[in-house]
């Protein structure tokens, strides 16, 4: 599945990220903050799964990919604008199908 396969990554710090704030933060914190983003990142993909195809790509590419919006709009052959307001509409439904709107 493209968004699962993709996507696992999702909302996860990397390792030097980690190393940076173990001085910062307790064990017990960092623990509670990984957890915390491997259930953020859970609710996200389910949501992402839940989108049509073309809202799949469309985020995959900006969030996975991170692709440019110029680039999305040239290979997908939309305006720049029609990008940015479809991202935009798809981050409000994956924020309130995970309950934060």
């Amino acid at each position: 599945d493209l968004t699962t396969d993709n996507l696992k990554y999702f909302t996860e710090l990397d390792e030097d990220s980690y190393e940076s704030i173990q001085s910062d933060y307790s064990t017990e914190e960092i623990f509670i903050q990984k957890e915390f983003q491997k259930e953020l990142r859970s609710k996200i993909i389910a949501q992402v799964d839940k989108l049509r195809k073309r809202e799949q790509e469309l985020f995959v590419r900006r969030y996975y990919y991170r692709q440019p919006i110029r680039q999305i709009a040239a290979e997908m052959a939309l305006s720049e604008k029609a990008v940015e307001n479809r991202i935009r509409r798809i981050k409000l439904k994956i924020k309130k199908g995970i309950g934060e709107v």
